[in-house]
């Protein structure tokens, strides 16, 4: 490498040219994550102070069945059958930093090769770390400032607090509360009745769960249940390196990062990772540190978790 080119700068041109690899490490490190992947439903480049997204709900009046020359009533109430939830937008930030004393005894090209290749390495698995458990959390770590995950989206009491900036608690609101099925003792031998009963409030004809990710204990039962016939997997869950076990077409897998007591049922259709940014972690140049002998190279994403349809999605609580 030329003199004059900093260490900084060359771990930022590197993390660049190997953003997209990042990007698919990181969200295939979580089968929830990777589903979105697989299916388009990470968007980037989306502006605006907040993410709004669109939702379906209520009723059009105007709609009848009708023979001939008959004449259609008009409609007596509003069609508001449209309408957004807000998404506050939740940044995500990780450094990479090189010392002046690790820049001088690595100045050599094979050693500065080594160190930046371990550097990313080791900002890749934190991040990977951090965003899927991100993904189920209820957002308020870091002060509230983290991604708002399952907890939030499909809480265990859905008729309580404010999502999208709409509150779940008014009656008018009801269609925006996800399904729950509450504590209760949970075993191999009532765990399918229980996801029975929870399929049937959340499918709409072919509309229909497609990812089921549990925690230890409830991904233990429905296994055990299963034992005595034969188990049909993913393909596509197989080829990324996780177990699935098939319910109704729907592939349930086990996520550490999932209480061992939740299952949650999910219409992936209807999630969504918006980013601002048009890759997910965007790389910024390297900063030399003021009064101090290193310089930082950061990577910084800004993003959400949304749903257009909070209803689509259930969760099943073991006591």
């Amino acid at each position: 490498m030329p003199a004059n080119t900093s260490i900084g700068d060359l771990i930022a041109t590197t993390a660049r040219n190997f953003s997209a690899t990042f990007e698919d490490n990181v969200t295939g490190h979580n089968a929830f994550a990777r589903r979105l992947k697989t299916k388009g439903n990470i968007e980037y480049g989306v502006s605006g102070r907040s993410i709004a997204e669109l939702i379906l709900y209520g009723t059009n009046n105007s709609a009848q069945w009708f023979d001939g020359y008959d004449t259609f009533t008009p409609p007596t109430t509003g069609q508001e059958v449209i309408d957004a939830a807000e998404y506050p937008w939740r940044q995500f930030g990780i450094f990479v930093s090189i010392s002046g004393r690790e820049k001088r005894i690595n100045s050599g090209e094979e050693a500065r090769v080594r160190l930046i290749k371990a550097r990313i390495t080791q900002a890749q698995a934190v991040a990977m770390n951090s965003f899927a458990a991100a993904l189920f959390s209820d957002g308020t770590a870091f002060s509230g400032k983290q991604l708002q995950g399952l907890l939030a989206a499909v809480p265990d009491n859905p008729a309580t607090g404010t999502y999208g900036g709409i509150d779940r608690s008014l009656t008018a609101n009801a269609f925006w509360r996800s399904k729950v099925s509450g504590a209760a003792a949970t075993t191999p031998t009532n765990i399918t009745g229980r996801m029975n009963a929870m399929w049937l409030q959340t499918v709409r004809g072919s509309d229909a769960v497609d990812l089921i990710p549990c925690g230890s204990e409830m991904y233990r039962h429905y296994e055990e249940s299963l034992q005595a016939i034969q188990r049909v997997g993913s393909p596509e869950m197989a080829d990324a390196g996780y177990t699935s076990i098939k319910y109704k077409g729907a592939d349930v897998v086990f996520d550490n990062n999932c209480g061992d007591k939740r299952m949650y049922f999910l219409n992936t259709d209807n999630l969504f990772i918006r980013a601002a940014t048009s890759e997910l972690f965007e790389v910024e140049s390297a900063r030399k540190i003021a009064n101090a002998d290193y310089e930082i190279v950061p990577m910084f994403a800004q993003l959400n978790l949304a749903t257009n349809r909070a209803s689509a999605h259930g969760v099943i609580i073991a006591s």
